[in-house]
């Protein structure tokens, strides 16, 4: 049984996903990510530092797929499922993190296991 605070921090965390989820879509389907432009276009020129590059193909089905995990994240927590909500939320927290970090993406390595690596540019 849930209460009245439990049931409001579940549907404005849910809010938030869903907020976030045509960012990452977004990302999927252009070479620039939104958040690439706002350094591209501003901090940049503060830090001077170069441009960043465009994003291929495994970096915008990792976007994709973290359209999709947010949604499906969302869903759980606007549904009341809070430990499936939890678990995907948590998880991709990790995988976040571990690719601001460390620059190894997993769902990278996924696209790239069954599609092979994408040619040069």
């Amino acid at each position: 049984m849930h209460n009245f605070s439990s049931t409001w921090y579940c549907v404005c965390f849910a809010n938030l996903l869903y907020i976030l989820a045509p960012i990452a879509a977004l990302a999927a389907i252009s070479p620039v990510h939104p958040f690439d432009l706002i350094y591209n276009y501003g901090i940049r020129y503060l830090t001077k530092t170069p441009q960043l590059p465009k994003r291929g193909a495994p970096s915008r089905f990792a976007c994709g797929l973290g359209s999709v995990w947010l949604i499906v994240t969302a869903l759980m927590f606007q549904s009341g499922n809070l430990t499936i909500g939890y678990i995907l939320g948590g998880s991709l927290t990790f995988v976040a993190l571990l690719v601001s970090t460390t620059d190894f993406c997993i769902p990278s390595m996924i696209y790239r296991s069954i599609f092979g690596f994408p040619p040069k540019r």
